[in-house]
């Protein structure tokens, strides 16, 4: 035989060797305990609590006292799975429409305006929806509230949640509403 092939086996019987060993000498060693020595006498042995009872019950009354002052978790009514509601407001008052009143005519917007209703956002306030109309005026994006004043004389008279009224330097008003 070669003798790589004898070191091989010298090695591995060494191996098992020392393993051997240190199991044995493993179930052979003795546990050394906290307890004391038992007492000879059997009335007071009962009697007598164990060290290891005595911290037992120490901890038990800190971990008790530690959850007494523990946080407690905030009851949420929140259910992650359903929309959160909108509280209900009251209604804004709705002015009378006057009889007399003349009403808005609706004229088609000159070529040279060129305005194309694009959307209409609102924001909700205390008073009700706050409105902005988003429009196409010659080619550029315009966001404008009731009251201004657009590119070519163009003001904003009145937003809806469909439409809006615009009103030229003449005086005519234009109607524009969402397809």
């Amino acid at each position: 035989m070669p003798t790589k092939t004898l070191l091989r086996i010298a090695g591995m019987a060494g191996v098992a060797a020392l393993v051997a060993g240190w199991l044995t000498a493993a179930t052979g060693t003795r546990q050394i305990s906290e307890d004391p020595p038992p007492v000879s006498s059997p009335l007071l042995a009962a009697t007598t609590p164990s060290l290891l009872a005595l911290n037992l019950s120490a901890e038990v009354d800190r971990l008790r006292e530690r959850m007494t002052h523990a946080p407690v978790p905030r009851e949420t009514m929140r259910n992650p799975f359903e929309l959160p509601s909108t509280p209900s407001r009251p209604a804004p008052s709705v002015p009378r429409a006057n009889p007399e009143a003349p009403v808005p005519v609706t004229a088609p917007l000159p070529a040279s305006h060129a305005v194309t209703l694009v959307g209409i956002a609102a924001h909700e306030t205390a008073d009700g929806p706050e409105r902005t109309v988003i429009v196409s005026l010659m080619g550029d994006v315009v966001l404008a509230r009731t009251g201004d004043v657009l590119a070519g004389g163009l003001r904003v008279v009145d937003i809806t949640a469909r439409r809006v009224q615009l009103k030229d330097a003449a005086g005519d008003v234009v109607s524009l509403e969402l397809p």
